[in-house]
């Protein structure tokens, strides 16, 4: 994460893939605020800035004012556009909300992660194109319609009394405490970890995946803990 100088603002963040023989990692993607916008960011396969319109664009995640709901869209126009044609309208890849913390700042953080669903032999992220904002992963999921999507929620930290600290194993992945720090699991298997996501240095972060979660959806779940949340801290 690059958060100095004018950059404190409008962080900018790089994701490099790690490799087990010992080379150099590999840039993947980078992720940048939108200085127009400070509740979106712009994804992509280039370090330098782009916007929606490049070749290298991914996707833009948009936040809610208080920096708890988040959706992640694909290139395209906004349905509600006056110029939004049918072939051209952009696709929600997921969806991530932040549940009220009943116990403040002090406490972990809940949130829940909305993937479209991934046919068999996918080789892309699943993707649901909603019209309105009602046929939106965030407001289905609210109205308990689950059709067409996978939900994922953050695994319960264990409180420690020795540190009095709720405490999560990242099986030394992890180095340093933050509130940034989650894993997401199913509902069902709070075994089976999908995402983990913590700090190991003052600006760097571990980032481990697996299906059904693809890179770019993982990343941008990521950059939703690295956001200030208003009103449920």
């Amino acid at each position: 994460r690059r958060v100095h100088g004018a950059a404190r603002l409008f962080p900018r963040f790089f994701c490099f893939l790690e490799h087990s023989d010992g080379r150099p990692p590999t840039f993947l993607m980078a992720a940048r605020k939108r200085k127009k916008a400070s509740s979106a960011y712009i994804v992509s396969l280039s370090k330098n800035e782009v916007d929606r319109t490049d070749p290298d664009f991914l996707g833009k995640l948009r936040a809610n004012f208080s920096g708890t709901e988040f959706t992640l869209f694909s290139e395209g126009d906004n349905p509600e556009s006056e110029t939004a044609a049918d072939d051209s309208i952009r696709a929600e890849l997921g969806a991530i909300a932040y549940l009220k913390n009943v116990q403040g700042r002090r406490g972990p953080r809940q949130m829940r992660a909305l993937l479209p669903d991934v046919q068999p032999g996918q080789q892309t992220p699943g993707s649901w194109t909603a019209l309105t904002k009602e046929a939106s992963l965030l407001s289905r999921f609210q109205r308990g319609d689950h059709f067409g999507m996978q939900v994922l929620e953050s695994k319960k930290p264990v409180y420690n009394p020795e540190i009095k600290a709720f405490t999560l194993n990242f099986n030394k992945r992890v180095s340093k405490a933050s509130v940034k720090n989650f894993q997401m699991v199913f509902a069902q298997d709070q075994d089976a970890i999908v995402l983990q996501f913590g700090r190991c240095g003052d600006e760097e972060f571990i980032m481990d995946l697996q299906f059904p979660l693809s890179p770019l959806q993982a990343f941008a779940t990521s950059l939703t803990s690295c956001e200030r949340k208003f009103g449920i801290e």
